[in-house]
């Protein structure tokens, strides 16, 4: 390049070389990213294969010995019940629990709620339904004296 001292260069013949450079450059970086794209992705498709090799030599050893040399990855409920604590619900949150559900029944109007749709739309219930029912809001449910398959909770009298 021309030095910046000389009178003869004009500026035109600078900027016509640094575009030249410039596109130079632009040139070679589209080049690099090519070759790493291609790289990346050989390195992705050999990663895959040999996840593949060590999936079926870890199938082999458990039917040879009966367990994973590496265990399977834990699936997402599992981590999310490691994540998640048991908290306690106090008297007084069972008891408006309670309330809703007596609530939920007695819209449903004469023809009752079976227990599965208790169950349903209020998960949080783990025993029996008329037990919980009858110690958190102090009611006693009606039933129409059907089979179990055929029960269904009545609004309270």
């Amino acid at each position: 390049m021309p030095k910046n001292n000389d009178p003869s260069v004009s500026p035109d013949t600078i900027l016509r070389e640094m575009d030249s450079l410039g596109s130079k450059a632009g040139e070679a970086i589209d080049q690099l990213l090519a070759q790493k794209r291609a790289i990346l992705e050989s390195a992705h498709s050999k990663a895959a294969e040999l996840d593949a090799q060590i999936q079926r030599l870890n199938e082999l050893y458990k039917s040879s010995v009966g367990r994973y040399y590496i265990p399977p990855p834990k699936t997402e409920a599992e981590e999310a019940g490691e994540e998640t604590r048991r908290t306690r619900r106090d008297r007084g949150e069972l008891e408006t629990y309670a309330k809703e559900i007596v609530a939920f029944i007695a819209c449903s109007g004469p023809k009752g709620v079976s227990g599965a749709d208790i169950k349903e739309r209020f998960p949080e219930v783990k025993s029996g339904i008329r037990d919980f029912i009858e110690k958190y809001a102090g009611v006693q449910l009606r039933d129409n004296g059907g089979a179990r398959a055929a029960m269904r909770y009545l609004p309270p009298a």
